[in-house]
């Protein structure tokens, strides 16, 4: 959830040993001496920058001067990298970003695509931690490719949960956040770690928390992240638990638990403190989340310190961050103009060499330019008829890609106008049924009615706005309409809704879906059967889905269309009608296949005992 110094020291030491192994094994210009001479000192510095970086710097100047000296562009690229590194561990993350960006110019310049990539990670990296945010996205999203194509899981899990916290931290839709965390899950359940998995559940809990956006699930990631952390004594994993437990006081605190809220900030601010993490973002963050909840608690002597702390921190932070800057562009004029001065004496060099070559290759040249011309007429005329086909090409493409985005439009707009027609004919039921109370001065069975459909209402007016609902909000809802029906029923009608326990109840479904055949199974089985009425609502797991059963043992299909036409059908059910048409469009532009099955139940005899619905929903593939 944020890149932390020992991340960022990882990525430095990692793209500065892949860049020693696979580089030796390609073919040079170079001499093999000095190929064998630059790999022996890239070690050397490696092994022992964490025990004396004075000396590893000094052996770092003696590798630029050296690969200067024989123009090994990879070794330039292996010494910047160094440099990189080195002023990372010192904390400079200016100068480190000046020379890792020096030593990505040569990696582009020599065309390794792999190394170029953990430069790329490792520039991101230490961007992020700068607070450069928006420069750290673009960085991460240049490597991301290259470590899919060459299928590296954990570094995939950096570029994926760093994009995440990146969009997080600059407000980006929810969405596009939560595309990158959700990845990065899955590849760490996969292939990783517990601390993997506990940094994508923070990094998504952390932006529902800024948003204010079902702010119990994102307590219930952060708890579950504490758990997977706990037994982690890494500097890392510390300041993962740190940053889970300043989220779960901003989560109490916005939920009203502000003692709980004070635990935990307490325990965090220790954590960091342990790390020597004492001027990092996040600490500033910290400080923030201690000031509201003092503050929340009326504990204003407390938060007056607190803000003071914050103010030191922000003071330092900011004049950190201003260093770093001034530290880059320092770092970047100076090998400019090192690189100057050696491009300089290069080109003194070569003008003398190309001017005694130009006497021998004079008429060579004449010839050449001959030649040149041809060949560019050539391939100007031919770049032509290219552009003319690629035209042509492109054009079609275009009206193909309006003539469906038409199409999704149509069914988009058809799919609104009926969920809005949706709305007044169940409102209409429902008042129908309140009616018959009111009539006959019930008012205790009239006020209960009234209260529920009250609460329904909330329910429904919810519901009718969102495209899909959680499944366990959906069974609420038909819980509380069966309520109403059955106290317009009376004692003769029973109900059951149940849910297998393999069902999670996450799990999503087109808003008011099973509503319309609960009312059906009612309004057309159950209303004219005598005797006892019985329905069921059934939901089970099944391979990438659910199964729903609405079951009724009521008059069935057969008796029930008698019944109609005995009334000259006047009325059909829009319930019906709409349903239908609702899942053709949901199964046109849909993650979701939804299938319907009617089953009419008879007994031995052939005698009509009920209806049976059978309602299958599965994410597509």
């Amino acid at each position: 959830m944020f890149i932390s110094r020992s991340y960022v020291f990882l990525l430095g030491f990692l793209s500065l040993f892949v860049s020693n192994t696979i580089w030796a094994q390609q073919t040079q210009t170079v001499d093999s001496t000095v190929i064998l001479s630059v790999r022996e000192q890239v070690i050397a510095i490696s092994d022992i920058w964490y025990k004396d970086v004075t000396l590893a710097q000094q052996k770092a100047d003696s590798l630029l001067a050296y690969v200067q000296k024989h123009k090994f562009d990879k070794g330039m690229a292996q010494a910047y990298s160094a440099y990189g590194s080195l002023y990372q561990i010192k904390g400079d993350y200016g100068s480190a970003i000046a020379y890792l960006q020096k030593s990505l110019k040569y990696s582009e310049k020599i065309g390794h695509k792999l190394f170029l990539a953990y430069t790329q990670l490792n520039i991101g990296g230490t961007l992020f931690a700068n607070g450069n945010y928006q420069e750290a996205k673009t960085y991460f999203l240049k490597a991301l490719p290259y470590f899919r194509e060459n299928q590296k899981p954990k570094d995939i899990f950096q570029c994926l949960n760093g994009l995440g916290m990146i969009n997080a931290r600059l407000n980006a839709p929810r969405d596009s956040v939560h595309l990158f965390f959700d990845e990065a899950l899955s590849i760490a359940e996969k292939d990783l770690g517990n601390t993997k998995k506990a940094r994508s559940l923070n990094g998504k809990a952390f932006d529902d928390i800024r948003r204010g956006y079902r702010l119990p699930r994102a307590k219930g990631w952060l708890e579950q992240s504490l758990i997977l952390l706990e037994d982690s004594e890494e500097a890392h994993s510390i300041l993962n638990r740190s940053f889970t437990l300043v989220n779960l006081a901003e989560v109490e605190l916005a939920l009203g638990n502000g003692q709980q809220a004070l635990e935990y900030i307490t325990e965090a601010e220790r954590l960091y403190t342990q790390t020597n993490n004492g001027f990092s973002a996040e600490i500033k963050e910290c400080y923030e989340t201690r000031v509201k909840i003092l503050e929340y608690l009326g504990r204003f002597k407390e938060s007056s310190l607190a803000y003071k702390k914050l103010v030191k921190v922000n003071a330092k932070l900011h004049a950190q961050k201003e260093q770093w800057q001034l530290n880059r562009s320092r770092v970047e004029m100076e090998t400019e103009e090192r690189e100057r001065e050696i491009q300089n004496l290069t080109q003194k060099a070569e003008i003398q060499e190309l001017r005694l070559r130009q006497q021998r290759l004079g008429f060579m040249v004449l010839g050449f330019l001959v030649v040149l011309v041809l060949l560019i007429v050539g391939f100007l005329y031919l770049r032509y008829k290219q552009k003319q086909r690629q035209a042509l090409v492109e054009l079609k493409l275009s009206k193909t890609k309006e003539k469906l985005r038409m199409e999704q439009d149509l069914r988009q707009s058809e799919l609104k106008a009926i969920r809005s027609q949706l709305k007044p004919h169940f409102i209409y039921n429902a008042l129908n049924s309140i009616q018959e109370y009111i009539l006959t001065n019930e008012k205790t069975i009239a006020g209960r009615y009234i209260g529920k459909f009250a609460m329904l209402m909330r329910i429904f007016l919810n519901h009718s706005q969102l495209k899909t609902v959680l499944i366990d909000e959906e069974m609420e809802a038909l819980d509380l309409y069966l309520i109403l029906e059955k106290l317009r029923l009376g004692d003769s009608f029973r109900y059951e809704i149940e849910k297998d326990y393999k069902v999670s109840g996450s799990f999503e479904i087109p808003s008011l879906l099973l509503q319309p055949y609960v009312e059906n199974a009612i309004k057309h089985g159950l209303m004219h059967k005598s005797g006892d009425k019985y329905l069921s609502v059934h939901i089970d797991k099944k391979e990438n889905g659910v199964v729903c059963v609405v079951e009724d043992n009521g008059i069935g299909r057969k008796q029930s269309m008698t019944n109609n036409q005995r009334r000259n059908a006047i009325h059909r059910s829009f319930a019906t009608q709409a349903t239908q048409k609702r899942l053709e469009l949901i199964n046109a532009d849909s993650d979701q296949l939804i299938q319907e099955e009617i089953i009419d139940l008879y007994d031995g005899e052939n005698r009509a005992q009920g209806t049976r619905v059978v309602i299958t929903i599965t994410d597509a593939a």
